[in-house]
């Protein structure tokens, strides 16, 4: 109440003179991500946004291709669909409707599009270039941490591990007690934490975490990435081979 209460007093005025503004923040009221972020700094996605019509059928990002745009569903539905590296079998993972945001790992990890999404009706996007995200959105809701000061959190119980890679590389090795759940399946199965818990994200180098924490904190989890991963990790790794019992 107090985030919404805040929104409606900082904007009355600018809502007042100007109604597609009023219009787009009420829809962004639903993606909490903004909610996480400085007042002034969600005015501004507002005004740099810019409104992209689509079609059905249309494909609007396509896996493995290099990301450079946050997208917001103002109206329309979209299906996710993902081709497994390992087995190249290609399955639906999710739909999205309005206020359904995606795009954010690609541009989080500097890395390639995990999924092709497409849209399933007619529609309208809110679309961020990659600039603007980075300067109003990244900077704020993605905390880092070295590998001494996540040691010391959990120990003292302040935090909790989450290990995002894929199943072989937690196979192979992993920080002691750490639990799994790849990036690519954390958006789905963030029901599997504690919402009041603090978790401290580690991938193998430090990129993938940095885009589980963002995903955890549009969801109003705590969380911060690991610097550096488990490949700078300086202390025990557990090896043994893992119990699938």
């Amino acid at each position: 109440i107090d985030v919404l209460l805040g929104w409606s007093q900082q904007f009355a005025e600018d809502m007042e003179k100007d109604p597609e503004l009023k219009r787009r923040m009420n829809l962004i009221k639903q993606v909490t991500i903004f909610h996480e972020v400085p007042l002034e700094n969600a005015k501004e996605v507002f005004r740099r946004m810019y409104t992209q019509e689509v079609q059905a059928g249309e494909t609007i990002v396509t896996q493995e291709e290099k990301g450079d745009c946050y997208y917001l569903i103002d109206a329309g539905e979209a299906e996710v669909m993902r081709t497994d590296p390992f087995t190249d079998k290609t399955s639906c993972v999710a739909k999205l409707g309005p206020g359904d945001a995606f795009g954010e790992e690609a541009l989080l990890q500097d890395a390639y599009r995990n999924a092709t999404i497409t849209m399933t009706t007619p529609g309208t996007l809110l679309v961020l270039n990659k600039d603007d995200f980075d300067e109003l959105l990244k900077s704020n809701l993605v905390e880092e941490i070295s590998a001494d000061r996540a040691q010391q959190m959990v120990t003292r119980g302040e935090a909790r591990w989450l290990d995002c890679r894929y199943d072989m590389e937690y196979e192979e090795s992993r920080i002691p007690g750490a639990p799994l759940i790849p990036l690519d399946r954390l958006r789905w199965d963030v029901h599997q934490l504690d919402p009041e818990a603090t978790y401290v994200v580690y991938c193998r180098s430090g990129r993938r975490s940095k885009a589980g924490a963002f995903l955890l904190r549009e969801r109003h989890i705590k969380a911060m990435s690991m610097t550096g991963g488990i490949r700078d990790w300086p202390y025990e790794v557990d090896a043994a081979p893992v119990d699938s019992t």
